[in-house]
């Protein structure tokens, strides 16, 4: 709004559109009285046009700050105007306060009081003095001007009727800018309302313009007395008063000015900042331009229940954003919230195909002998016996039952189910599959390749409903299954029920007759005789009729005859099995070892042995639930001690089933119809494929024994079920902040593919979030890190020289690429079928099976490199003995000498009070010991920000094992790591040699058995190695296969999804926050309200019951003293497991108050800062220290509910513009006092440290309350609200001194040298609460009274300053402080040793890294040197901060090493060498800061663990589309000594099977030959008999002829078998042969003989009958590949041959390795009679692999560590096409100091 004085009597006509810039007035010409007004509109237009382009209208532009406070009231009787400014006590309660203001409400007339101490009780009497304090009183009911009364006189007596809180608001003196105006505003105070604490209004001025005339106003008369114009009427003032009010109050709408809204007591929206508008615009433009959004420092996050059960909330912690342009920096945490997933989606009639296997082929109907129990699931045997029957009542098996589940028609084509594979991997010579229990039901097996195969994939009876996960609930179901009836014929016909109403028939598959043991054929299947139709169209009932094929018309010559059918069948309307979940005690008896409990369990309790103890730990348990049924549970001892025997008391839980019916499933509505919550509904991990199904998901089908022998009805495979169902949706969230500083949480929408929600234009994202469906745990919301990175200058030439280096892979696409070019060739020639590949460059666990309990490494992300997991702790250091250095409180400098008044200002003309405007307070002083720590707690998990998976479930290895799974992460997650790869541009780097495929020069066989031992280098060069690879930007990698290559490019940088902080030049990886450890902290505290119970919060958690008072336990109760301190307190930092107590990293406050359940009951409050970090931020602005800087005005804030839209607020605050529910710090009371500041400058080569300041005071506090200063930073000329660390010092009175002409000084010692900056302004702020502290100051131009001389210049260059809030400062240009500071002067040099605090144990430690963090300063220096166990003889010089010192040895560091137990250097000690050329500076250590860090390998191969003898890398399962046959892999493995690794691969689980053979048999008559001339080809394997050359070559007979040429062929009944000869590239093995593919396995016994060859209709050589050379054979009578035996008329030669050409073309003869089989299987084995030789293994799940590749001997290779790529094929024949398959890497080391490591893995699946 704005005056309009263009009107009688003023007529400012003045119009900026005429342009008018002066009024020039001219001589003779009368001044017009519009012209001298004009003057003023010329000037406010030029004003206006000047302070509208820097604020916009209504902003604050000095001062004027809004706030609340409560305050308190009682209620009397009747109202007395006279107790007012008098002391009343409560006779009850013996409460003390001031009243301070008097309501006078006619109707409920109240008192408003300061409480001096205790609470006021309703309804007892209040007693007031004689005696009126005009002053007002101090805290202990004193008058402050000293007057007297006696307080036995009593002056007033009143009965309270009411107590309650009110609320005001208050305004600070300040000027607005305000429609062209400077506008001042007074200081103010309001009730919102006067009786309630909770109002609800709008906040703002009410603008008053008025004209004053000297008609009301005699100060606008003329003052010039004794002239005739005294008292004449003067020109009219324009005034503006700005009136804080509410806005009900203003009578005009257009004249109110919004402030504040106030919602039930809380602010909600605040507008106090300063808005420079179109300057600020223009600069957040610019910068918004020039560089978008981003994060300075990025905002940690963690996640937290919400507030209800349906939502979740984050905690944002501190971080700093640039969002167009302006700046946004959160200094304390905020939290907001967001629904979980609940929404749900309905699914109609939808259609799943279940899947089944494995199966096996007939090849048709006549091949199967009668119909299978597919109902009742009957168990089924496989028969190996030629020409099986029923009289076979014990046919040979290969030993493994399993139910059958179905039989389905696929053409002529019959497959048989059944439950699962397990076993069946020596399927290949089965003939028959049978009944178990009637032999008479078979079916003979398809075998067109002459052996058995298995085929199909085994999947768990559970079939997923919904598009991804929770389903919440599930209709019936309709699908087809499978049924085996009876019936008989009556006449022609048979009528067949079908079994419920809703089971209706579908398709008969075949009949088989009872009576003739044969099948019946279909109609219309043969030419003549019976055969069968069948009528379903009664749906529930089948007619079965008999039709003479030829006449076609109805036969009875079946009748009577019992028949047996198999159909497949439909299931209608299917409900879900009822279950129920309760908790059984049973006895069960102990056999061997084992106690069965009768069904499947869920649970164990307790196992009460027969002695009535408890011993469950000794038993391990078997649930018994499997993929496929529901079976028994057995809990088998397993301890060292023995058994007892007898009957155990178990205490178990389990599920109870419901009767099968139609009800053949169980689903998620089985569960919540039992009353079981759904987020309690179990998952179930299958046996066969490791995948977890969620039972609320899935259809399962499983059912116990006992359903199996009721019947239960499975899917039929490959077909339909039809489903109606209600499922949860996902959903994709965004955390944003946007450009008002407001973080929220946008919902994206429910979907199944969700996708996220849009981003506005003024808002930026800082995580994205993925929200599963129905959130059961906020846990498993996966958080992805939006990098809005800033680019430095520097950060963009990084950039530009990467790219000028074409980097165009990341490493995995590399790899990938390369992988997938790879050709591949069989030993023909011929390129091999890529079925699949898998990749792993080691840049995360995300390929790992980090789930499975043998997964046991650790990756080095930023070198994409896998070894052995570590140990590593943080071990605490102390000072010692030194020579020429200071201990301080904190820190560790060169001994100095204090140079006293080295700046100061030396005069004093009159006093001036500490608290200038008169502000009381309780809020305290916290000082912490220590401020900091140095390491975490490693026995639990850390706090998750960033989800990956496999990356967190890969840390459960930090608890279980107390290992770590990240290497280097003492840097990359803690200390910091300094990332060289963007910033140094170099010409090569760490190079990978490739060998392994041959080449030029001399090779040698490389990981013989696969692994291999090297030699050579030392272990700090491997580690040099991995930090190159790391850091550095080029490799270039040779490698030799076909041809000679060389792959060269830039480092591929993967980019991790970290959250990555930067300190200083150091990185460091937030994406998993430790937990801080458990260390006691010494709190103690200053100017509290006197004897009050405190409360404590340590980063929001209440940890009450882990603070120890003086004198006292943990949890006892905290209170202040008489003087408001507390002294001697321990918070003992808590560092519980997941469900208990702890705390995370990083910078948390220690909030103390009397009360956090009601922040308006809160009448004393104080905060404290902790740091558990690894790096501190040690420069920022000004300031450079061993500690981080923190605001000053943290430390006077509490939390409130923001629930509407806010706008912004001044940046030191929190931003808190929200539309969704946020907390943000809102401040309450946000002063201690009214401080008063001094600044002054440093101009000191190197800066100066400063030791002390001197005060002068005038008078001091009566009682007990204290001085505070601070030195704090300044921000454009006006003090800040930033300290410098350690320039803290509080004083009481007692130590205080006073003088009446300023000329004794009064020091405030800083416990620490505060070290300032060159070239920087400071100042020293002073405060306190008392109302009684005066100190000297001067005052240009006044009388110096301690010299009586005039002050007539100022003698310092600094200002005085003068503040009501302690953020708004008033400078006084004239005025000074008087006072001195004192530095120190350093000596030139010192040293000191550092050693061990005292630890408990013996600690092994491969290497080690100091964590000592020390300031150097320019001109100063600082270096260290170690002595490790004492070793004087051999100290390491030049050791670096934050660097790794890497053993040759391991050293063991003994805790009990310490300096006071008399050793003279602890385990590790270290010599820290201080030296400075300036003595204005020392380097600085902080003692809170020492700390080394020690890393130990606790894998190696003599490791006493078993766990630790070696780390293991296993991959996730690969599915492969189609089936291969052969695997090959491709793994860089460094080449270090005393290390070796081994690979094995995983296609599904096998049976080892072996024979032995007599070595050397019959040398000289029969060949030298062992089983190493077999291995990795086929062999044939003939019986033992009369026709044999076995008997030749033992018996001896005189001569060849006796040999008949007659082997048993292979096709025949006594079968010659023929199996693959694995080979084990073990040079030294001549006996044991390993079978795969065995065609007649049970054939094979003891004396029968082995070749390499077909040896069937093989004869004696008869050429010599037409050649006229005894003793030689004709070998042109032969052709190539023939084979004979012996040699003519030769009967020593008893050898087999084969005709050759040799390499010219001229034939030869090689011998045919022949040997006699040797192993029978033991005497306990069923076939043991017959001699069985084949000799089975346990079943193995991981076979080995060799290197197959041939290294290049290059001594360079090994002696620089290279990685060198290998190649690795199986060791033996992989025995059967797989569909999917996994690899291990063993990780071996005979030396704990060297680290097996690998890179760049590949592998390929071929077929």
């Amino acid at each position: 709004m704005a005056y309009n004085f263009n009107t009688s009597p003023y007529y400012d006509d003045y119009d900026p559109d005429d342009r008018f810039l002066r009024i020039l007035f001219n001589p003779g010409r009368a001044v017009q009285a519009r012209e001298l007004t004009q003057i003023q509109s010329i000037l406010q237009n030029q004003m206006a046009a000047s302070g509208d382009h820097i604020w916009k209208n209504g902003s604050p532009v000095v001062g004027g700050h809004l706030n609340i406070n409560k305050r308190q009231w009682v209620q009397l009787a009747a109202t007395d105007s006279t107790w007012l400014n008098r002391i009343v006590f409560g006779e009850s309660s013996l409460a003390v306060a001031e009243i301070t203001q008097l309501h006078d409400d006619e109707t409920q007339p109240v008192y408003y009081y300061r409480i001096l101490s205790g609470t006021f009780q309703a309804n007892e009497v209040l007693k007031t003095y004689d005696t009126v304090c005009e002053g007002g009183f101090d805290t202990n009911g004193n008058c402050i001007d000293n007057s007297w009364y006696d307080p036995t006189q009593i002056y007033k007596e009143g009965v309270v009727v009411g107590k309650g809180d009110a609320l005001e608001a208050r305004v600070l003196h300040g000027v607005y800018w305000l429609d062209a105006f400077f506008t001042p505003v007074l200081e103010q105070t309001i009730f919102l309302d006067p009786l309630s604490a909770t109002p609800t209004c709008r906040v703002g001025f009410d603008i008053e313009e008025v004209i004053i005339q000297s008609t009301t106003d005699p100060r606008l008369l003329d003052p010039a007395s004794g002239f005739y114009n005294q008292n004449a009427p003067g020109g009219d003032r324009f005034s503006r008063k700005l009136h804080l009010i509410k806005d009900t109050d203003s009578a005009e709408a257009n004249k109110f000015m919004w402030l504040m809204d106030i919602e039930d007591g809380y602010i909600t929206t605040k507008y106090e900042s300063t808005d420079y508008s179109m300057l600020s615009n223009e600069m957040a433009q610019r910068t918004y331009d020039e560089s978008g959004n981003y994060t300075l420092n990025p905002f940690p996050i963690e996640f937290k229940e919400g507030s209800t059960s349906e939502k979740y909330s984050i905690k944002v912690e501190p971080g700093k954003a640039y969002i167009k342009g302006f700046e946004h920096e959160l200094l304390v945490p905020v939290t907001v919230e967001a629904d979980r997933a609940r929404t749900t989606h309905h699914i109609a009639n939808d259609h799943l195909v279940p899947d089944f296997g494995p199966y096996f082929e007939v090849q048709n109907i006549n091949d199967i002998n009668g119909v299978f129990n597919v109902v009742n699931k009957e168990y089924v045997i496989f028969v190996t016996d030629a020409g099986h029957n029923s009289g076979n009542t014990t046919p040979n098996t290969i030993g493994v039952r399993k139910r059958i589940t179905h039989v389905t028609q696929m053409g002529d084509i019959y497959r048989i189910y059944v439950e699962n594979d397990i076993g069946l991997d020596a399927i290949a010579p089965a003939l028959y599959i049978v009944a178990e229990g009637d032999m008479a039901t078979y079916a003979k097996l398809y075998r067109p390749t002459g052996v058995t195969v298995k085929k199909g994939v085994h999947y768990p009876w559970m079939y997923n409903v919904t598009p991804i996960t929770a389903s919440l609930t599930l209709g019936q179901i309709n699908f087809s299954t499978q049924k085996n009836s009876t019936a008989t014929l009556t006449g022609a016909v048979a009528s067949v029920p079908a079994v419920f109403n809703d089971m209706h028939w579908e398709k008969v598959l075949y009949i088989w007759d009872d009576f003739t043991q044969s099948i019946i054929p279909q109609n219309g299947t043969v030419g003549a005789g019976d055969t069968w139709t069948a009528d379903l169209s009664g749906n529930t009932t089948a007619l079965i009729t008999i039709i003479d094929q030829v006449s076609g018309s109805a036969s009875t010559n079946l009748s009577g005859h019992g028949i047996k059918i198999m159909a497949n069948m439909y299931m209608s309307n299917a409900n879900w099995r009822a279950l129920s979940h309760g908790t059984s005690t049973n006895d069960y008896v102990l056999v061997d070892e084992k106690l069965t409990i009768p069904h499947a369990t869920t649970e164990i309790i307790s196992i009460i042995a027969p002695d009535t103890q408890e011993v469950k730990p000794m038993f391990t348990y078997t649930s018994g639930t499997t993929d496929t049924t529901f079976a028994d549970s057995t809990l088998e001892w397993t301890h060292a001690t023995a058994s007892q025997p007898g009957t155990y008391s178990v205490t178990y839980k389990h599920y109870t089933f419901g009767n099968i019916t139609t009800a053949n499933y169980f689903a998620v509505n089985s569960f919540t119809d039992a009353g079981i919550l759904y987020d309690d509904v179990p998952s179930y991990r299958a046996f066969t494929n490791n995948e977890i199904y969620s039972q609320a998901d899935n259809i399962d089908f499983r059912a116990s024994d006992n359903d199996y022998a009721v019947g239960t009805y499975l899917p039929l495979p490959d077909s339909n079920i039809s489903a109606s169902y209600d499922y949860y949706q996902g959903r994709k969230d965004r955390l944003t902040v946007n450009d008002d500083g407001k973080f929220q949480i946008k919902q994206g929408f429910p979907s199944d593919d969700p996708i996220l929600p849009s981003e506005e234009e003024n808002e930026m994202t800082l995580y994205t979030m993925m929200v599963p469906p129905y959130t059961y745990d906020h846990k498993n919301i996966n958080v992805a890190h939006v990098k809005n990175k800033r680019f430095t200058m520097q950060d963009i030439r990084g950039i530009e020289n990467r790219l000028e280096k074409l980097e165009y892979y990341t490493a995995l696409n590399l790899l990938e690429k390369d992988t997938a070019d790879m050709q591949v060739f069989d030993t023909a020639g011929l390129q091999r079928y890529k079925n699949g590949i898998l990749v792993d460059p080691f840049v995360d666990h995300g390929i790992g099976d980090v789930v499975d309990e043998a997964y046991y490494c650790s990756i080095y992300p930023e070198a994409g490199i896998c070894t052995v997991p570590f140990e590593m702790e943080g071990l605490d250091m102390e000072g010692g003995a030194n020579t020429d250095i200071k201990s301080n409180r904190v820190t560790y400098t060169l001994d100095y000498n204090v140079e006293e008044a080295w700046l100061g200002q030396p005069h004093g003309s009159q006093v001036l009070n500490l608290n200038p405007f008169m502000r009381k307070s309780w809020v305290g002083f916290v000082r912490l010991i220590p401020q900091s720590d140095t390491w975490f707690e490693q026995l639990y998990l850390p706090d998750v920000i960033i989800q990956n998976e496999n990356n967190n479930a890969v840390l459960q290895q930090v608890e279980d094992f107390g290992v770590q799974t990240r290497w280097n992460a003492w840097q990359t997650t803690w200390t910091g790591w300094r990332d060289f790869g963007a910033r140094f541009a170099v010409g090569s780097g760490s190079e990978t040699t490739f060998g392994g495929w041959g080449g030029a020069g001399t090779s040698v066989r490389a990981f013989q058995l696969g692994q291999r031992t090297f030699g050579g280098g030392n272990t700090a060069a491997q580690r040099t190695v991995w930090r190159n690879i790391a850091q550095l930007e080029v490799w270039q990698q040779n490698q030799q296969m076909v041809e000679e290559q060389l792959r060269t490019g830039v480092r591929s940088w993967m980019e991790i999804n970290d959250l990555r902080t930067q300190i200083g030049d150091r990185f460091i990886d937030q994406s998993a926050i430790p937990w801080m450890r458990s260390v006691p902290v010494t709190v103690e505290v200053d100017k509290l309200r006197p004897n009050t119970v405190m409360h404590f919060e340590f980063d929001e958690t209440n940890v009450d019951a882990y603070m120890i008072p003086d004198g006292g336990a943990m949890g006892d109760p905290v209170s202040s003293d008489e003087k408001g301190q507390i002294r001697n307190c321990v918070l003992q930092i808590p560092s519980e497991g997941p469900d208990g107590v702890r705390i995370r990293t990083g910078t948390k406050l220690l909030h103390l108050k009397d009360s956090f359940d009601n922040p308006l009951e809160m009448t004393t409050q104080a905060v404290g800062i902790f740091t558990s970090a690894g790096t501190l931020e040690r420069r920022q602005r000004d300031i450079l220290s061993t500690l981080s800087n923190f605001q000053v005005d943290l430390a006077v804030e509490d939390t409130q509910d923001i629930i509407t839209d806010n706008r912004n607020v001044n940046r030191s605050r929190v931003l808190s513009n929200n539309r969704t529910s946020m907390t943000v710090i809102q401040r309450w009371q946000v002063n201690r006092g009214d401080p008063v500041a001094q600044s002054f400058y440093i101009d000191e080569e190197g800066g100066a440290f400063i030791d002390s300041i001197d005060l002068y005071f005038w008078s001091k506090d009566s009682e007990q309350q204290p001085v505070h200063m601070q030195i704090r930073t300044m921000i454009n000329g006006y003090p800040s609200t930033t300290l410098v660390p350690l320039a803290d010092v509080l004083i009481y009175p007692e130590n205080i001194t006073t003088s009446t002409d300023g000329t004794v000084s009064t020091r405030f010692q800083f416990e620490d040298p505060i070290y300032l900056m060159n070239h920087t302004e400071y100042c020293f702020v002073t405060e306190t609460s008392s109302l009684e502290y005066n100190v000297f100051i001067s005052e240009l131009g006044q009388v110096d009274v301690a010299t009586g001389e005039y002050i007539h210049e100022q003698p310092y260059l600094g200002s005085m300053f003068t503040s009501q809030n302690n953020m708004t400062w008033t400078a006084e240009q004239l005025k000074d402080v008087k006072f001195q500071i004192n530095r120190c002067q350093f000596v030139p040099a010192g040293q000191i040793q550092l050693d061990f605090k005292e630890f408990a144990g013996i600690k092994d430690c491969v290497q080690y890294m100091p964590n000592f963090q020390p300031l150097v300063i320019s001109g100063s220096s600082m270096d260290f040197s170690a002595i490790e166990n004492g070793d004087t003889a051999n100290i390491k010089g030049g050791i670096l901060d934050n660097e790794d010192v890497v053993l040759d040895n391991v050293i063991s560091l003994d805790g009990s090493h310490t300096i006071a137990s008399g050793y003279t250097h602890t385990a590790l000690s270290y010599i820290a060498n201080f030296a400075t050329e300036n003595t204005n500076v020392s380097p600085v250590l902080n003692k809170e800061r020492l700390s080394t860090v020690i890393v130990n390998n606790p894998v190696f191969d003599t490791a006493a663990l078993v766990k630790n003898q070696m780390g293991i890398y296993q991959s996730k399962d690969v599915k492969l589309s189609h089936f291969a046959e052969d695997l090959t892999m491709w793994l860089s493995v460094q080449e270090v000594p005393n290390t070796y690794i081994k690979v094995y691969y995983d296609t599904g689980t096998v049976i080892p099977r072996y024979i032995n053979v007599k070595a050397y048999i019959n040398t000289i008559t029969h060949g030298d030959y062992t089983v190493n001339d077999f291995e990795s080809e086929y062999a044939w394997i003939y019986p033992s008999g009369t026709n044999s050359p076995e008997n030749v070559i033992t018996v001896q007979q005189s001569g060849i002829a006796n040999w008949s040429g007659i082997i048993q062929d292979t096709g025949s009944s006594a079968a010659v078998s023929t199996a693959y000869v694995d080979g084990d590239d073990n040079p030294g093995n001549f006996t044991q042969a390993h079978l795969v593919d065995i065609s007649h396995m049970k054939s094979i016994i003891r004396t029968c003989f082995i070749s390499t060859e077909d040896l069937t209709g093989v004869g004696a050589d008869a050429t010599g009958q037409s050649y006229p050379f005894p003793g030689v054979t004709d070998l042109s009578l032969y052709e190539v590949d023939d084979i004979w035996f012996g040699t003519w008329d030769d009967d020593l030669d008893r050898k087999f041959y084969k005709k050759i050409l040799l390499g010219d073309g001229t034939p030869s003869k090689v011998e045919v390795p022949v040997l006699e089989i040797d192993s029978i299987v033991s005497a306990e084995h069923p076939d043991y009679p017959i001699g069985l030789a084949v000799i089975e293994e346990d079943p193995v799940t991981w076979r080995e692999m060799k290197d197959s590749g041939v290294t290049i001997t290059n001594t360079a290779i090994v002696t620089n560590m290279e990685f060198i790529e290998h190649t690795f094929t199986p060791l033996k024949k992989i025995p059967n096409e797989f569909d999917h398959f996994r690899i291990k890497i063993e990780l071996h080391t005979t030396h704990p100091c060297w680290l097996p490591a690998v890179r760049e893995m590949r592998v390929m699946a071929l077929t």
